[in-house]
């Protein structure tokens, strides 16, 4: 499809428009709630099904590593299926299994099914960014991003307010169940108001050797990672993992490069405008995990919370946000300034090294200051940064730059995860290495909850200094 094709196409208005927003914007928040709602359920799982954290910890893994793995595979059969029908395809997908997790007799079931819940998220999140632009025009994309921006930043840290409630009311079948009715209703609302412009569906053209290869590569990947937290990085498992993740990308990139059909197309990255936000979100997507596991240990175990507490502390964040995200797009849309995204960083690396003090020092007051600043930057960065992408990339190609966008958020949540589990666990080397600073006579766990802290904060200033000349593209450009 052209660029002209999708700027004069006919855009939805009324209340076809809201139906289909609404529903593109409920399954989005769907699927990114499970990636979250899980941590706060994992004490309850773990005692229900009598295993150790080690292995009911799997039930949020695996779901976060299936979502990487899946998102860009599916980004590209949206090219033979249509956007519609992967969308709720997958939407279909998520509520059964979702369903399915509800009533799991087993841990191995519940994990095997949150696979294929992922699998179902994956389908219908790939496309979200694309499905969002192919809804609005040019002149309100920058305002509807703001939108998908808040609806992102909502489930993400509603997650452990919502699941302690749900637990706290019912038990942890109740996280899954709650998605069943709703995910009805999005089904029954979709299927006649999502209505777009959309080429003819044409043959499978697919890179299976590259996709077997992602999918391999990102698995043995979070397994090495996950493993060092568990098992520490000399155990056997770690060993076998991170060579076959060096010989898989090897072979993925390898094969990338000569496929005619690739599954990622490596020319993506040599736009500038595309690849630097990205990577950007990446970095901070990866810093906003860090914060979200380790918070919760941190109020648990430092400051004695209950999970309920916990969850209301974390609505700081989530109270901003529902406020934030939408002025900042519709600034982005009235002004067009080329810095907002940088900015965001910057507040967001002040906030982070702010909440790292205030967790050296069981600063409490201090802590829920440095949430809400920390959710001012992330309303600032996110919307401003998730239109940079996709319009770093010609029109035609928004279904790709969606899937793109969409696997480097998610492999950003699953590292940011994976290293606060290491960060945590190391829990005996990190005071000593603080120690060697000076003493701040902060207990165990809030040293390391604050070092990992930092480490996510020097992740905000590092994605600051390519944000200021290269990724902002001027606003005039698109009306």
């Amino acid at each position: 499809m052209s660029h002209e094709k999708i700027i004069n196409q006919n855009f939805p208005t009324g209340k076809e428009y809201k139906l289909a927003m609404g529903v593109v914007l409920l399954g989005l928040f769907m699927s990114v709630l499970d990636t979250v709602i899980v941590s706060i359920a994992l004490p309850s799982i773990t005692e229900h099904f009598g295993n150790d954290i080690s292995q009911s910890q799997w039930v949020m893994t695996a779901y976060l590593v299936t979502m990487t793995a899946f998102v860009l595979i599916f980004g590209k059969l949206s090219s033979f299926t249509g956007l519609k029908r992967m969308f709720l395809g997958g939407l279909a997908i998520f509520t059964v299994c979702s369903l399915g997790c509800g009533i799991a007799t087993s841990l191995e079931m519940l994990v095997a099914l949150r696979i294929l819940q992922a699998i179902g998220a994956s389908m219908a999140t790939s496309i979200s960014m694309a499905l969002i632009f192919r809804l609005n025009s040019p002149q309100r994309q920058g305002k509807a991003m703001g939108i998908m921006g808040a609806t992102i930043a909502i489930a993400s840290l509603a997650g452990p307010g919502l699941g302690g409630f749900l637990i706290g009311l019912f038990d942890w079948r109740a996280i899954f169940l709650v998605n069943i009715p709703v995910g009805v209703i999005a089904l029954l609302v979709g299927i006649p108001y999502l209505n777009l412009s959309e080429d003819q569906p044409g043959s499978i053209k697919m890179d299976w050797i590259g996709a077997a290869a992602f999918i391999i590569g990102v698995t043995s990947f979070m397994a090495f990672l996950n493993t060092i937290a568990t098992e520490g990085i000399n155990s056997p498992a770690a060993s076998i993992a991170l060579p076959i993740t060096l010989l898989v990308s090897v072979l993925f990139l390898w094969n990338e490069k000569r496929h005619p059909h690739p599954i990622l197309d490596l020319s993506v990255f040599r736009e500038k405008k595309f690849y630097l936000p990205l990577a950007n979100m990446v970095m901070f997507f990866t810093a906003i995990f860090m914060l979200n596991i380790t918070v919760p240990f941190y109020l648990e175990g430092v400051m004695e919370f209950t999970p309920m507490k916990v969850g209301m502390v974390m609505m700081t964040i989530h109270l901003v946000l529902v406020v934030g995200a939408p002025v900042t797009g519709w600034l982005y849309d009235l002004v067009g300034w080329k810095y907002f995204s940088a900015t965001g960083l910057a507040v967001a690396f002040v906030s982070l090294l702010v909440c790292a003090w205030s967790m050296f020092n069981m600063n409490f007051k201090l802590f829920v200051v440095s949430l809400g600043l920390f959710a001012i930057g992330y309303a600032l960065f996110q919307i401003p940064n998730n239109t940079e992408i996709m319009r770093g990339l010609p029109a035609e190609r928004s279904a790709i730059a969606s899937s793109v966008a969409n696997t480097g958020r998610h492999f950003g949540m699953a590292l940011g995860a994976s290293l606060a589990s290491i960060m945590l666990s190391w829990q005996a080397v990190v005071p000593a290495l603080w120690n060697t600073i000076g003493n701040t006579g902060s207990s165990a766990l809030a040293t390391a909850s604050g070092v990992t802290i930092v480490l996510a904060a020097v992740l905000c200033l590092i994605a600051v200094f390519p944000s200021f000349p290269t990724i902002s593209v001027q606003f005039h450009d698109y009306r």
